[in-house]
């Protein structure tokens, strides 16, 4: 079975900085965004991984050639001169994704921390015993039918539809974490002329039709990252859950053992809670304050002054004062 990662969105909630990185390239507790779906998705016997692409495509095609993902086998499918969405991005893909009985889409720009490992296998074995054309990862969240819309479902498993609205004879609406388990007879549904939601289109006229489309819920944590505001608030959470060892706690550092490249701590003081990498400098003259995350070889001399940073790969502060920011190199 091979994965599509999802990588070629334009971020355009999150600018300045995604004119410089392509949201799945951030760094989030100092890797890239990508790695935590990598990172949940190593259960499954994967063979091939595959990006799309669109905003600067470059970057996707290094990130994914350079981090310890461990897949024998990458491409790429690049989007120019225009976007295709969720369903006809995977219609782009699908020369990449044959050959195999089923496949399974995420999210690049996704953090979705599980409360316990397993879940993807339990899903996939539900999904061939039942011939689904699809199985999507879902999870409770009080917001669906308010700020997010939902996948509505009857009292079971057996997705009715989806919107922000609840549709007539559903039992409960779920919000989607991104990922999805797809039978590979998706791809003769798709077409390579529009661009398309995979789920209000594609999937919305496969239920027309007849085909199964079922979730899977998961236990676990997940915060909107999709802006500055928010990713920050999503990084003093991860770093809360890293300083009481919770459950979810486990994907955070399995990902950061396997894709960091380097040793790092927790630094708890009265005033705050950073994360910092072993080949990071604070001098001892700079104050510390909230949730900070220093990053590789970034360095903060000087007087410097931070609250709620969090610094990229290589950033040099020299008393530096800021707060509520994410600052790249």
């Amino acid at each position: 079975m091979n994965l599509l990662l999802l990588c070629a969105g334009e971020g355009t909630r999150f600018r300045p900085h995604t004119l410089r990185l392509p949201k799945p390239a951030l760094p989030f507790l100092g890797i890239p965004l990508a790695c935590y779906s990598l990172s949940w998705s190593e259960e499954l016997a994967l063979k091939g991984l595959v990006a799309n692409t669109y905003h600067l495509p470059a970057e996707i095609h290094h990130l994914l050639t350079e981090i310890n993902h461990g897949f024998s086998k990458v491409s790429f499918s690049d989007e120019a001169p225009s976007l295709m969405g969720s369903g006809g991005g995977i219609a782009k893909a699908a020369p990449s994704l044959q050959g195999h009985e089923n496949f399974l889409v995420m999210n690049g720009d996704e953090v979705f921390l599980p409360q316990r490992p397993g879940f993807m296998k339990d899903a996939l074995a539900a999904h061939q015993s039942e011939g689904r054309l699809a199985t999507l990862f879902v999870m409770e969240h009080p917001e669906v039918g308010q700020k997010f819309g939902g996948v509505w479902t009857d009292e079971g498993t057996r997705v009715l539809g989806f919107g922000k609205a609840a549709l007539p004879g559903s039992a409960k609406g779920w919000h989607f974490i991104g990922a999805a388990l797809y039978s590979n007879r998706l791809l003769q549904r798709l077409s390579l002329q529009i661009a398309s939601n995979i789920l209000y289109d594609d999937l919305t006229r496969a239920l027309q039709e007849g085909e199964k489309v079922h979730i899977h819920p998961v236990q676990g944590w997940w915060h909107e990252t999709g802006n500055e505001i928010d990713y920050l608030k999503a990084t003093s959470d991860c770093l809360r859950l890293l300083s009481v060892d919770a459950p979810e706690a486990e994907l955070l550092k399995k990902a950061l053992r396997r894709y960091a490249g380097e040793d790092w701590a927790l630094e708890k003081t009265p005033a705050s809670l950073s994360l910092r990498f072993q080949s990071s400098n604070v001098s001892n003259e700079s104050l510390l304050e909230g949730y900070n995350v220093i990053g590789k070889k970034a360095s903060l001399g000087g007087l410097s002054k931070i609250r709620n940073v969090v610094l990229g790969t290589g950033v040099q502060g020299e008393s530096l004062e800021a707060h509520d920011r994410l600052i790249l190199p």
